[in-house]
């Protein structure tokens, strides 16, 4: 069985060289530092980096892994990137331990801290924001307003200059203040304000952002109540149960909302069972639905793309798709994923390379890759993203990599048709970052 091949053939770009890929931006070189010097404490067995999707985990773990080889190059080293199992599953690993993931462990094994990764600094968002085409041209003063606005979220700053290619920064500027009910804290930066706090911000604008950056999302509670809901009206939803203005954590309901605002593949039809779900009288219309938001523990059958909270409180967001689906199609990624993996041009890391053979990578991902493969070499960083709290077998959604000409291939990746066009490229720092929107279609290897 061979991978199927994408929509749009990708041309090969005749006469150009492959470029030597640029080392990450050291924009938290301060927390770089401070965090390797935690891990090799003796007293110190792991670290666990949590924060937000697109805040840097991912990036700072490998900086503290390539500085704790430079100074100490003995240490035995093991990351765990984008880790949600159970934490008792760590408890027979040796030597040091760096983990990233997006929410708090709890861990019986000693010598454990944890540290959360926030906004960027002022100097460090102004270094990305340097290296970004668009951003760069702004004015100072314009970029210190784009660093309060985006509470300091590298991967919101990305976002913003891609967005800035097909319109200019004032009216982004409106729709970002625009965002955020009673506007933002005055003369306070992101790294002075509570987390919960610079979460929500950035989470509204990433919202708003992801509005421009595809069709409103169709919503229907059975066939009664046809609604047109767009990202930035779920956000607003989300910020409006008082989590902004309290500092409070973000209730399930409320993440759940952020999370399918900016992870939901356009047109996917929903249905909602909590009574403050926003959607009216969903309740009875569920089985119209292609993804479920459900609350507590009840039916465990369905494939669960993310999960927010414990006990009864907790929210789901699950695929109709089954298990056995599911299991079949990751059946499909581990022969697909372990033909990639064989394949000279294709730079791996260790753990992308478990991945890959485990059926662990969206099938989506491995068209792309293996057709961009047919016009030169690629070095992944990293897959990452199946979902907080996803189901065992739900792929990885996302991949980190280096490509030649990425300007090139971001624009050609966007000009796929579905299901191959990806819901985001990120193009920073000579990387690529591809993601492909929830839920993952299945059985899109078969034959």
């Amino acid at each position: 069985m061979g991978l199927v091949p994408v929509q749009r053939e990708i041309p090969s770009p005749l006469g150009l060289r492959v470029q030597s890929p640029r080392r990450p931006l050291s924009i938290r070189s301060a927390e770089r530092r401070r965090y390797a010097a935690e891990l090799l404490r003796e007293d110190v067995n792991a670290l666990v980096l949590t924060g937000m999707g697109g805040i840097g985990k991912t990036i700072l773990a490998r900086q503290i892994a390539e500085r704790i080889r430079t100074i100490h190059p003995g240490t035995s080293l093991t990351i765990l990137d984008d880790f949600q199992p159970d934490p008792g599953d760590l408890e027979p690993a040796t030597g040091k331990l760096l983990v990233t993931c997006r929410a708090p462990l709890a861990f019986s094994r000693p010598g454990v801290i944890s540290r959360h990764i926030g906004p960027l600094t002022r100097s460090g968002a102004a270094e990305l924001m340097l290296s970004l085409p668009r951003l760069r041209g702004l004015s100072e003063t314009d970029r210190d307003a784009v660093w309060r606005l985006l509470a300091g979220h590298p991967g919101a700053l990305m976002k913003l200059d891609l967005r800035m290619q097909a319109q200019g920064f004032a009216a982004i500027e409106a729709r970002l203040r625009a965002a955020v009910p009673g506007g933002l804290p005055d003369r306070i930066g992101p790294t002075e304000l509570p987390a919960a706090m610079a979460e929500s911000i950035a989470a509204a604008a990433l919202g708003a952002l992801t509005q421009h950056s595809r069709d409103p999302v169709t919503v229907r509670a059975g066939s009664r109540w046809p609604l047109r809901v767009t990202a930035t009206a779920l956000v607003l939803a989300a910020l409006a149960t008082g989590a902004l203005r309290s500092g409070s954590a973000p209730s399930p309901i409320s993440q759940a909302r952020d999370w399918l605002a900016t992870q939901l593949a356009p047109g996917t039809v929903i249905g909602c069972e909590p009574a403050d779900c926003g959607i009216p009288d969903s309740t009875g219309h569920l089985d119209r639905a292609s993804v479920l938001v459900v609350t507590g523990d009840r039916g465990k059958t369905p494939v669960t793309l993310a999960s927010f909270g414990e006990g009864p409180s907790r929210i789901r967001v699950v695929d109709v798709a089954s298990i056995t689906a599911l299991r079949a199609d990751q059946r499909l990624r581990k022969i697909g994923g372990s033909q990639l993996a064989r394949n000279p041009r294709l730079i791996l890391p260790a753990a992308a390379r478990r991945q890959l053979v485990a059926g662990d990578v969206d099938a989506r991902l491995l068209v792309t890759l293996a057709a961009l493969l047919q016009t030169g070499p690629a070095s992944v960083v990293a897959f990452t993203d199946s979902g907080p709290g996803a189901s065992p077998g739900v792929p990885l959604r996302e991949v980190t990599f280096r490509f030649n000409e990425p300007k090139t291939v971001r624009t050609e990746l966007l000009r796929q048709n579905t299901p191959f066009r990806p819901a985001t490229v990120t193009l920073g720092s000579g990387l690529l970052i591809v993601g492909f929107s929830a839920p993952p279609p299945l059985g899109l290897l078969n034959g």
